[in-house]
């Protein structure tokens, strides 16, 4: 399983994005999905122990173009080849940033459930020009 995999690998890589390929799909878990979450919106699923965000083959080079413009390293982990990009890693800077943004988001949704559309929509306005200013 590329979780357990992740788990090993990011003590030895923890300033960096952990991307697996499983399939035809990419994943990236936990810190690493919330960042990918940041900069993609592709949403993230939540399992018992692991938070998991995944994207076709097709799109990793515009995801790998989206983490170097934001200079966050990455490896990515296949079965023929592992390949390793480092650069002056942002990788904490923009998980900082990542997290703040899931919390909010989580805090809507669950204020969603009880509220009119109309009301969310308001309160999102609300939320986010808070985070604006």
């Amino acid at each position: 399983m590329s979780f357990n995999l992740y788990k090993k690998d990011k003590v030895d890589n923890f300033d960096l994005m952990l991307i697996y390929k499983v399939g035809i799909f990419y994943e990236v878990y936990n810190e690493d999905a919330y960042i990918l979450h940041y900069l993609t919106r592709y949403n993230i699923r939540k399992y018992q122990k692991y938070h998991r965000l995944g994207f076709p083959i097709q799109k990793l080079n515009a995801i790998k173009r989206l983490l170097e413009n934001n200079n966050i390293g990455y490896k990515i982990e296949d079965i023929s080849s592992i390949k390793k990009v480092i650069i002056n890693s942002q990788y904490f800077n923009v998980l900082t940033k990542s997290i703040d943004m899931v919390d909010k988001e989580m805090l809507i949704n669950m204020i969603t459930n009880k509220l009119e559309f109309t009301e969310v929509e308001n309160l999102k306005l609300i939320y986010f020009e808070m985070d604006i200013n």
